[in-house]
């Protein structure tokens, strides 16, 4: 692991020579903002949303589709926000943001299609831990998939705004057969989770998310006490083994810290049955993505 200051050092130096670091639409500010106020209302975020005919749509679309299974038709935005919830929506909306800065004319097609092919992947595997476990987590389900959907977003942001890097990692991580983020690391001093922070910081999402990107490869470095980072470890670690390929896990084989078990009180004997239920609840979930990218 890269000493804490010294990763912080080189990773505001590298940023600094971002000028055009992306920012999200404004769809996306509005209700991020009302979402982090605890007096927002169903009607609040509908409000905001009839403003935007084509998210409206989405929205629509997602609440009626297999990812949710409901028996009765959802009619209104209000009824939509309702039934999803508020995290559900800003997921939904950050999604979009996310696929409409990062468009597929400027990113090799190919490696679109698997960021949010494993992004999508851990997001529905953490919606499953969490729903495993008892107590309050049952009610953060959404913001465990928000979490699942971006853990990897610095990726992105390294391809499209810093290619020099993005390569130089690349080519020590095919030359040497090293880890991505062993490369990342050991090339340019800093990784795609700082990077993937620092926009989650930028964009002002929730600080359990912010934090979650930021340690999913290192929980045992997380501020937070909620576990968000142990839980998207988890669920990168089970997103890879279920969906990768031969090839992709020879390539770079995921690594799980066994302390993760123990914290979240998951037996190993478990990951088996997490994994036959996340290639279940997967293409349920892809309707998710369809929604936020128009595809």
């Amino acid at each position: 692991m890269l000493d804490t200051i010294d990763a912080a050092n080189k990773l505001q130096q590298t940023i600094g020579r971002i000028s055009n670091l992306p920012t999200p639409p404004l769809v996306f500010q509005q209700i991020n903002r009302v979402i982090n106020d605890p007096g927002t209302s169903a009607y609040d975020i509908a409000v905001i949303l009839s403003e935007d005919p084509a998210m409206s749509v989405k929205i629509l679309k997602l609440s009626n589709s297999a990812f949710y299974g409901l028996r009765h038709e959802v009619t209104s935005i209000k009824q939509a926000v309702v039934i999803m919830g508020m995290e559900a929506v800003r997921s939904m909306v950050l999604s979009t943001a996310v696929f409409d800065i990062f468009k597929k004319d400027t990113i090799d097609p190919e490696i679109q299609e698997e960021f949010w092919r494993h992004s999508l992947a851990t997001a529905t595997c953490m919606r499953m831990l969490v729903r495993s476990l008892s107590g309050t987590w049952i009610r953060k389900s959404d913001q465990a998939f928000s979490t699942g959907l971006l853990h990897d977003i610095g990726r992105l942001v390294m391809y499209s705004y810093l290619p020099d890097d993005y390569q130089a990692a690349k080519k020590l991580h095919e030359t040497d057969a090293v880890p991505m983020l062993m490369a990342e690391e050991t090339a340019l001093g800093y990784t795609h989770s700082n990077v993937g922070a620092l926009l989650a910081q930028k964009w002002g999402l929730p600080p359990q998310l912010e934090d979650a990107i930021e340690f999913h490869h290192y929980p045992h470095l997380s501020k937070d006490e909620s576990s968000l980072a142990y839980m998207a470890h988890l669920a990168d670690y089970i997103a890879h083994l279920t969906l990768d390929t031969e090839e992709e896990l020879e390539k770079d084989p995921p690594h799980l810290d066994p302390v993760v078990l123990e914290e979240l009180k998951i037996p190993e004997d478990r990951l088996k049955s997490y994994s036959d239920t996340l290639r279940e609840e997967y293409t349920k979930a892809e309707t998710f993505i369809q929604m936020a990218t128009g595809m």
